[in-house]
């Protein structure tokens, strides 16, 4: 997703704190590219982001809604996985070939 980040607070390889201002931002799984300038792009991996702070209220609406469905499309991905797990073992006990009170050996 890509958006206007108020602020971006992250950690150089240095150690040192570092703050960018009014930046455009794009998530990935990698992690935060920010678009300093034309020639100035700029990968901060998640393990260096502290924190992202937006204040302008249509990118706050923007962002989370973007949070909000990826949290229920992950919650939906989970149920799914545990109702496909509880759909075959009911078929299993309700398979006319099993004779549930057959000797197991």
């Amino acid at each position: 997703m890509k958006v206007k980040a108020s602020a971006v607070h992250v950690k150089n390889p240095d150690g040192t704190a570092k703050t960018y201002e009014d930046v455009e931002a794009i998530m990935h799984d990698n992690g935060l590219y920010l678009h300093l300038s034309d020639e100035h792009l700029v990968l901060v991996t998640w393990e260096n982001v502290n924190s992202v702070e937006w204040k302008d209220v249509k990118v706050v609406q923007r962002v989370w809604a973007e949070a909000v469905l990826e949290t229920l499309e992950d919650l939906l991905d989970d149920e799914d996985l545990d109702f496909l797990d509880d759909d075959e073992e009911e078929q299993k006990a309700d398979d006319p070939t099993v004779d549930p009170y057959a000797k197991k050996e």
